[in-house]
């Protein structure tokens, strides 16, 4: 009986263990991922100031970029989980737009 408890706490122990280790990777890959970001809105926003890009597409970018600037500023109000799906969300969004302008040119 104690066998299988102590290998669920040691289990457990290590478990926290391993997120405390991807939490900190992900914090620190962070300002590179806000940094590929920031370069993605600059280009989508180099392409829309041109006028081809539909606004709705232009509104939902910036939206999506406020939401991941507030991210990139303050990631210590979020947990590593919810950073990376905001952020591949956010790159996602960008990316998408990005493309839509690019084609549209």
């Amino acid at each position: 009986m104690r066998t299988p408890l102590l290998a669920a706490a040691v289990g457990f122990a290590l478990s926290g263990c391993q997120t405390a280790l991807i939490d900190n990777a992900i914090r620190q890959n962070l300002p590179k991922t806000c940094q590929a970001l920031e370069t993605a809105h600059a280009a989508f926003l180099s392409i829309a100031v041109v006028g081809t890009v539909k606004q709705s597409a232009i509104d939902k970018e910036a939206a999506v970029y406020v939401g991941v600037q507030n991210l990139c500023v303050n990631p210590e109000r979020e947990t590593a989980a919810d950073v990376v799906a905001q952020v591949a969300q956010a790159y996602a969004t960008i990316s998408s737009a990005l493309n839509a302008a690019q084609q549209a040119q």
